[in-house]
């Protein structure tokens, strides 16, 4: 079954998004006042195709490829109302580098840590970028610099970009994974998850109510603007994005952020179930990080674990297109 159903564009309206199916734009189902939420809309649409699928599953079985791209974590950040008070806290309070140090703590922890061993961490705030200076709209702004006030809005920045990450963290909310294990399909597929770059830093040294304004140095962001919206970030009256801290803190240990050399590198993270298609995982609770590689490297096995060693070519399959 080969179909697409999302939107176009780097990023979209979670409300109300523009929606393409196949060739063609199309209205969206319902309204967020009745629940609509674009990251749950996406994955009700990847529900029916794999379960249309499924059908045939046991007299003509083969192979299929789901790509399956929410609009999380890219801003804007909405949050649905079920998830903001499981997010709300003082997690962030600290401040970005605070935040920072604490996440590298946790490479030593084995349920947690992800940061190889001996990475060099904790680049400057603002370091030199590779045309000279950062771009103003690029600085960060020390967290001991800030005001109450600032930190108070920063942090509920971050708190709300943390509620849309929760929301579309699988298993828990979109139910990817879920489904695949309640049709016991789980063990049979190969997951990657991965992102297209680092954290974004469109969000300007104060954090934006309007992501739009960034593109427009004629619209500077302003906190004390920006306070008035405090208790409406992450809903349908925002277009919310955090602040450039933040993106620093959330590209670690890369430097900088999205448009910067480091942080246009991504680590992939690709659950592997020792009962996997025809190979097992390798030893160890998780493969060791791997060099930088291309999206390309996995390719070869990909095509072995799918139809067997020897393949070098794309055999005709199910594909499908979730964006």
């Amino acid at each position: 079954m080969i179909g697409t159903y999302g939107f176009i564009g780097g990023e979209n309206n979670q409300w109300y998004p523009d929606l393409v199916e196949d060739n063609r734009f199309i209205e969206q189902p319902y309204s967020p006042e009745e629940g609509y939420h674009l990251s749950k809309d996406l994955a009700d649409q990847a529900f029916l195709k794999m379960a249309a699928r499924s059908k045939g599953h046991q007299t003509r079985p083969r192979p299929w490829y789901l790509w399956f791209c929410p609009g999380a974590n890219h801003a804007p950040a909405p949050q649905p109302d079920r998830i903001r008070g499981q997010v709300q806290g003082a997690r962030f309070d600290d401040g970005y580098e605070a935040s920072t140090a604490k996440w590298v703590a946790q490479r030593d922890d084995p349920r947690k840590g992800i940061i190889p061993e001996g990475t060099a961490v904790g680049p400057p705030l603002n370091p030199d970028g590779r045309r000279g200076h950062a771009r103003p709209q690029d600085a960060v702004r020390p967290w001991d610099t800030l005001n109450d006030d600032e930190k108070k809005l920063f942090a509920r920045m971050a708190e709300v970009y943390a509620g849309f990450s929760e929301y579309n963290r699988w298993p828990r909310s979109v139910g990817i994974v879920d489904y695949l294990k309640q049709t016991d399909q789980f063990d049979n597929t190969i997951i990657f998850y991965a992102a297209d770059n680092g954290a974004s830093g469109e969000g300007s040294p104060n954090g934006s109510v309007n992501e739009n304004k960034f593109s427009s140095t004629a619209i500077p962001t302003n906190c004390r603007r920006n306070l008035k919206y405090l208790d409406t970030l992450g809903t349908a009256d925002t277009y919310n994005h955090y602040p450039t801290g933040w993106a620093v803190a959330f590209s670690t240990p890369f430097q900088m952020f999205k448009r910067y050399f480091a942080s246009i590198r991504v680590g992939p993270v690709i659950p592997w179930s020792s009962t996997g298609p025809r190979g097992s995982r390798p030893k160890g609770r998780g493969a060791p990080p791997v060099p930088t590689m291309s999206p390309t490297n996995p390719w070869p096995t990909i095509l072995e674990r799918s139809w067997g060693p020897g393949n070098a070519e794309d055999p005709a399959g199910a594909s499908s297109s979730i964006r």
